[in-house]
């Protein structure tokens, strides 16, 4: 503000008039959000405190667990690989890390007892205790579990000719399971995490094959396998970007990206990603807009290389590191953890209410 435009005929505003003049709670929200998108996640955790933005404005961060499980470990890939340590309470000492959404981790922990735990509020939200020990191939969760139309879903291969889905609604304690005979089209559920897309919980087995359960009518349906992909057995990953379902297929060193084309049932090769960028992991699979040029058209991998993040480039078809200056074929030389998950930070603190499983009278 110049010394014209502040009214005072030439005399400088303390900070305390200028205060007074602009306060916070008047300032636009798209100036709160430009400037939440340019700090650093300290200072954008202390700027939460006092303004409120509308999104994190934070990459997804990879998450693990060191041999012994008491310190979670966080590695931020938009700043260059800053580490960030957690001691894990004792009650969270052995609990296994499933699915994650928003933030929100579903872990397990002995034989029946699953919840949901926010690493950065500290928060927990149990669940109704499991029938029977866990064992679940895929499991995952429509919306965060403090919305009142949060499903749980797991799935999981009862025999060579029955699949077993149970799932579990918010307000409710009944946990319900569910048989399907295996039909002429095969599928098989392999260990990796189930993607709630249009409604309804999507997974995909090693040859691309989709398997679509709806929690509102209880139903089950295989899809004819969609044309484009080799018979070839796959490790493979769905991913929701842009609203669209893309599989992520892993052989040996090379990766490739398909989009569904669910008009024509058809797996069209994604090439390009543009600015967007992927994030995947047996435990969850994220998209994000870039925040960096460096970090479009790539896919990031639970993997380090001398503490640096792993990541897969489109534009070159080869292996690099964050920081790193170098490139490879492979991931050789890298560690990975079993306890791992990308997870996107959220701060934002639930009522008692929201915390309670069973409080059904949720806005």
């Amino acid at each position: 503000m110049s010394e014209g435009e502040s009214g005072n005929h030439g005399k400088k505003q303390t900070g305390e008039e200028l205060e007074k003049a602009i306060p916070w709670v008047v300032i636009n929200e798209d100036i709160v959000d430009s400037i939440a998108s340019h700090l650093h996640p300290v200072d954008f955790l202390h700027f939460c405190s006092v303004c409120k933005v509308r999104t994190t404005y934070l990459t997804p961060w990879l998450l693990f667990s060191t041999e012994n499980h008491t310190v979670y470990n966080f590695v931020d890939p938009m700043h260059n690989n800053e580490k960030y340590l957690m001691k894990l309470h004792e009650l969270l000492v052995g609990a296994i890390i499933r699915s994650q959404k928003g933030g929100w981790l579903l872990m397990s922990k002995g034989n029946f007892n699953l919840f949901f735990y926010n690493p950065f509020t500290k928060e927990i939200i149990q669940l109704p205790e499991l029938s029977h020990n866990y064992w679940f191939a895929g499991i995952a969760f429509s919306s965060l579990p403090t919305s009142s139309d949060c499903v749980v879903f797991g799935i999981t291969q009862q025999n060579k000719e029955r699949i077993t889905i149970c799932f579990v609604k918010r307000g409710t304690d009944r946990r319900i399971s569910q048989y399907f005979q295996s039909s002429e089209k095969k599928f098989l559920p392999t260990f990796n995490s189930p993607i709630f897309h249009k409604r309804a919980f999507h997974c995909a087995d090693d040859k691309g094959t989709l398997g679509v359960f709806n929690s509102n009518n209880s139903t089950w349906k295989v899809l004819e396998r969609p044309r484009g992909l080799s018979n070839a057995k796959y490790i493979s990953f769905l991913v929701e970007c842009q609203e669209e379902l893309l599989l992520v297929r892993v052989l040996g060193m090379s990766i490739t990206i398909f989009r569904l084309d669910s008009s024509k049932m058809a797996w069209r090769k994604v090439k390009n990603l543009g600015k967007h960028m992927l994030f995947i992991n047996f435990t969850s699979c994220l998209s994000a807009i870039a925040p960096k040029s460096w970090m479009e058209n790539k896919i990031f991998l639970p993997r380090l290389h001398d503490e640096q993040i792993k990541f897969f480039s489109l534009d070159t078809g080869s292996y690099g590191t964050v920081g790193g200056m170098q490139y490879a074929k492979d991931y050789f030389d890298t560690k990975c953890w079993t306890n791992c998950i990308w997870l996107e930070p959220n701060w934002s603190r639930s009522t008692s209410q929201e915390l309670t499983w069973l409080g059904n009278n949720l806005p």
